[in-house]
């Protein structure tokens, strides 16, 4: 495989979430991720467990003819299945019963929160998902403030358990004010950021950026723990199968 980035969190498939809403536009997104040296996506729609329907069989369907164009245009990317999941107490049954994709097929689980949760509902949704051996992996961290003001709760979730926290690129490029950007950087200059994702969901207001996130984190951070963050490694999810 040609070495290129890795973006676990893009909002790529048409016609299922708040991302691209035709075929056309999804397209659009895969050129500019071959732009951007992306080599391997991971689908992640959003899915509200128990609250929102989310038609598993129809996403697949179109992740499959997105499939289908990155090969008849030789492209050279891997898309792969996965979810943007809004924790809700159904959240585990629904995975547990295969009603909503993991990343790529792993045991790792992208997880997303209202802004406002409190630290005890992310440790209770973290502490459910270990249970039932998945790996959770918290969206844009940066955007709950009851780690971003409390940077130790932070720590001690990875103290605790086996999480990992990914940032997104916009917020490594332009930053999202003070408290955010001192508690991105403390978190990146103690390694206990895993991932950097487009977070993408078009190709105007929130494009995929990656090259230009990698750039700031390779000056900032280094290059082995950028390529790292962004997949340039080779790691990220995809050599961790679900045990």
């Amino acid at each position: 495989m040609t070495k290129g980035f890795a973006d676990i969190h893009q909002h790529l498939v048409y016609g299922v979430d708040d991302g691209p809403n035709t075929f056309r536009k999804t397209c659009a997104m895969l050129q500019m991720a071959k732009q951007n040296q992306v080599n391997r996506i991971i689908a992640t729609p959003h899915v509200v467990p128990g609250v929102q329907d989310f038609d598993r069989d129809s996403f697949m369907k179109k992740l499959e003819r997105t499939r289908s164009f990155c090969e008849h245009l030789e492209l050279g990317i891997e898309i792969f299945p996965g979810a943007e999941i809004f924790y809700t107490e159904q959240t585990c049954k629904f995975l547990l019963e295969d009603r909503v994709p993991t990343l790529a097929g792993t045991g790792y689980v992208l997880v997303e929160f209202s802004p406002d949760v409190s630290y005890q509902q992310v440790q209770a949704a973290v502490e459910n998902l270990s249970r039932d051996g998945y790996i959770p992996v918290i969206a844009h961290v940066e955007r709950y403030r009851c780690v971003v003001s409390k940077p130790r709760s932070a720590y001690e979730l990875k103290e605790r358990f086996n999480v990992r926290y990914q940032v997104n690129c916009s917020t490594v490029i332009h930053g999202k004010g003070v408290l955010v950007n001192r508690f991105c950087k403390k978190l990146l200059s103690d390694g206990l950021i895993d991932a950097v994702a487009t977070d993408a969901h078009n190709v105007d207001t929130r494009p995929i950026r990656m090259m230009e996130a990698y750039k700031v984190l390779e000056d900032q951070c280094g290059a082995a723990y950028a390529e790292r963050l962004t997949g340039l490694d080779g790691g990220l999810v995809f050599s961790c199968p679900r045990s």
